[in-house]
């Protein structure tokens, strides 16, 4: 899961995805057009830049564009094995949120959890 700030800053890890055609290996980007962590600023999604276009020509064959929050979980569950790009497209902004008291391999098995309810 990455964001398309990072995804902008890093296209070299795209190609290097694409290349490998690992069977079991899906990149989320969550694309909020702003750099959220550092003050919500634009970034080139918020005008010109079309990460799906960016992907297919990285070399990745399965992309999928979700905009809408409900068909997340349909589209996760339904994926084959394969090397997967999957572009969420979100709304800017960050909810005030206190600190997360679990340790990443909870986080991760609550996530995984989720998908299947």
């Amino acid at each position: 899961i990455d964001g398309d700030g990072s995804i902008l800053m890093n296209l070299g890890s795209l190609t290097t995805i694409a290349n490998n055609e690992q069977n079991n290996l899906t990149l989320i980007v969550i694309d909020n057009s702003t750099y959220g962590s550092t003050g919500d600023q634009k970034t080139y999604t918020s005008k010109h830049t079309n990460l799906e276009i960016i992907a297919r020509g990285a070399g990745f064959k399965s992309i999928f564009v979700i905009e809408r929050k409900e068909d997340i979980s349909q589209k996760l569950l339904s994926l084959s094995k394969g090397c997967h790009f999957i572009l969420i497209k979100v709304s800017p902004g960050n909810a005030k949120v206190k600190n997360i008291p679990l340790q990443p391999e909870k986080i991760k098995e609550r996530f995984i959890k989720s998908l299947s309810n």
